[in-house]
């Protein structure tokens, strides 16, 4: 865990057999709330420094958020998800977060992906709803977890009835039209409601193609005085990485490159060149990683102009395509070798972080 004393012998119940002479293990209950403790730090870093979210304030993550992120991660244990026994199961933070742009997804398997709301939405009075829609691969896991911090309330209320301040519901409707409740994991699954807590799940063991829509119920908020926010996090899997481009030099050294993926319609490419070598690492399946440091070239407002390059999305077909054409300056020597490639990521999130997929290297030199 944390270092530990030099002081000869064991100490507090905690054995001395750890990984060398400044580390000791520790088990037993204890020992639940600093791993917890430290979890919730590395969510919190997670958010901030892959995800982009600003620390205004330091309830920024909210705690709700950072809640959500560990319920949806935690494993069954052997007693079911939830048990009296092992609550949400054992936490487990790496099942939230994907670890793309650390580990790159191989083409030839679903990327994991994390979908997550803070604070999007305040519901001022009942009835009032807030959906979002997701589109995972198919035949595969879906966990969502909506939770919310619930107002106080009042000491004198009668101990004989729910405690819950302010109600919400979670609700999925899948592609044919099921709808699933939150907390219900019996058939038919949408016949009960949760009106005892302020986290609801929601578990699909098996997706089918399309849209998966959420939404999110104020069932009891009375009062636009004590409103309430929430936090939703959902994991999920999305289609394998297909990201291809190609390029035809000109003899005019006006270079097209076409840059197109099918199974993500509408996401940012993020499109580099590099001048005289491969950029980045190179994958035994022929992509290129960009790595920190690398001289790239980035399709951006700033610089295109500078590189005489345009781009323009495709309007014969809605099917992830865009059109790069670059006319190569006259400082750029001819015959050199220049390597292209696309990533498909978050263009708010720095690199590594943010790749999702990665193109085949396009080699090539100029005229």
């Amino acid at each position: 865990i944390s270092t530990r004393s030099s002081v000869n012998g064991n100490s507090n119940g905690c054995a001395s057999n750890g990984i060398n002479q400044f580390y000791s293990t520790c088990s037993g209950t204890s020992m639940a709330t600093p791993v917890i403790a430290g979890l919730s730090a590395l969510a919190k870093e997670y958010f901030i420094k892959v995800k982009g979210i600003q620390p205004i304030t330091p309830l920024t993550p909210s705690s709700a958020l950072i809640k959500a992120s560990l319920i949806n991660g935690a494993e069954d244990m052997g007693f079911g998800i939830p048990s009296f026994t092992s609550g949400w199961g054992r936490a487990n933070i790496s099942n939230s977060f994907p670890s793309y742009g650390i580990t790159i997804p191989t083409s030839s398997t679903p990327v994991k992906e994390v979908f997550f709301l803070d604070n999007p939405f305040t519901f001022t009075s009942s009835g009032q709803t807030y959906s979002f829609t997701l589109y995972p691969y198919q035949n595969t896991k879906l966990k969502a977890t909506l939770v919310w911090t619930d107002r106080p309330g009042s000491f004198f209320a009668a101990q004989n009835l729910p405690k819950l301040m302010n109600d919400l519901d979670f609700k999925l409707t899948d592609p044919s039209g099921n709808i699933y409740n939150g907390n219900d994991f019996t058939s038919p699954f949408n016949d009960q409601f949760d009106r005892l807590n302020n986290v609801e799940q929601i578990r699909i063991p098996n997706t089918i193609p399309g849209p998966y829509t959420f939404t999110v119920t104020a069932y009891n908020v009375p009062s636009a005085t004590f409103s309430q926010k929430f936090a939703v996090l959902v994991n999920y899997e999305i289609p394998p990485p297909s990201i291809t481009i190609s390029g035809i030099p000109s003899a005019n050294n006006l270079v097209t490159f076409t840059l197109s993926d099918q199974n993500y319609p509408n996401t940012p490419f993020l499109f580099y060149m590099s001048l005289g070598s491969s950029p980045g690492i190179s994958l035994s399946d022929g992509r290129i990683v960009p790595a920190n440091g690398d001289t790239l070239f980035f399709l951006s407002l700033f610089l295109a102009p500078v590189l005489g390059l345009s781009s323009s999305q495709s309007t014969t077909n809605n099917n992830g395509q865009a059109i790069i054409q670059w006319l190569v300056p006259s400082f750029i020597p001819p015959a050199l070798p220049i390597t292209a490639g696309a990533v498909l990521t978050n263009p708010n999130v720095q690199l590594p972080y943010s790749i999702r997929a990665i193109s085949p290297a396009f080699q090539f030199t100029t005229q």
